[in-house]
Parts: structure tokens; C-alpha cells; sequence
């Protein structure tokens, strides 16, 4: 009866460093879907100096859960990636509360829960080139928020 629960987990090469604050984190809520990999691997790839915090929100379940020991198993040193399933659904369009489409209340949630002064937000039907989140990091500096 159903897969795998894996509602928080915590993927770190180094798991003692996972305590201290990031460089930046990035919020990713997710219904599985394959392209999930792509965007994960994107944010592993970020030429940025400094630790990630990669934050997963599990909206849904329309895809494998295995895709998230894969991505467990490619983390680098420098990431650490975090997976949070509620067990439902928070968005408006599978019968709860909150009006996003996709992911509900997750971006907020996932936002309180980062380890880092800096969030930012990826779909998880997205990807960023390697130069993203340094250029974010770069124009963000001495204002409140950037966006690109």
C-alpha cells in the first residue's frame, strides 16, 4: 500500500555542516515529475563559492519517488538537499487551501525552513545555467531583493 515515506530527509556529503547556515538555499516544490532531475542538477552545477541548501517540497506524488535517492546519490560536496512531503497536497487545485497552482503553500514553508539569508525558487520543470544564482548573489548585495 504506497511507496517509500519520505517525508524529511536530509542528503549531505559532509552532515555536521548541514547545521551551520548557507551560502544560499533554493526551493524547489515538485510533483516528481522526470524533469526534476534536470532542475536539481542545475542548481548541483552553480559556479557559486559557498554551500546549497536545496529544498524539495513534495506537492504531489505523479511520478517515482526514486528519483530522489538518485539525485541523494549525485549530491555534491557543496549541496545539501532536503525533502519535505506532508502527505497531501496545499494547493487550491487538488482540494486544500492555498491558491498556487503548484505547490500550494510549499514556497512559503520551504522558505521559512532555509538555512541561508538567501532563497531562491525553481520549478521543477526549470533549470538554470551555471551562472544563476552568482549573478543573483552578486546583484542582490546592499538591496532587499533581486529577481532575474
Amino acid at each position: 500500500m504506497g511507496g517509500p515515506n519520505f517525508d524529511s530527509i536530509t542528503w549531505s556529503p559532509d552532515t555536521a555542516s548541514i547545521r551551520s547556515p548557507f551560502l544560499a538555499a533554493v526551493v524547489i516544490p515538485t510533483v516528481l515529475r522526470a524533469s526534476l532531475t534536470r532542475a536539481v542538477r542545475s542548481v548541483f552545477r552553480q559556479n557559486v563559492q559557498g554551500r546549497l541548501q536545496i529544498l524539495l517540497g513534495i506537492d504531489r506524488t505523479d511520478g517515482d519517488f526514486g528519483i530522489l535517492s538518485q539525485l541523494a546519490t549525485e549530491c555534491p560536496n557543496h549541496c545539501a538537499l532536503t525533502t519535505l512531503n506532508l502527505g497531501y497536497s496545499t494547493s487550491i487545485r487538488n482540494g486544500s487551501l492555498y491558491p498556487a497552482q503548484t505547490g500550494g503553500s510549499l514556497r512559503t514553508t520551504l522558505s521559512f525552513a532555509a538555512n541561508s539569508r538567501f532563497v531562491a525558487y525553481l520549478d521543477d520543470d526549470n533549470w538554470w545555467d551555471e551562472d544563476h544564482l552568482s549573478s543573483l548573489l552578486a546583484e542582490i548585495q546592499g538591496n532587499h531583493w533581486a529577481f532575474s
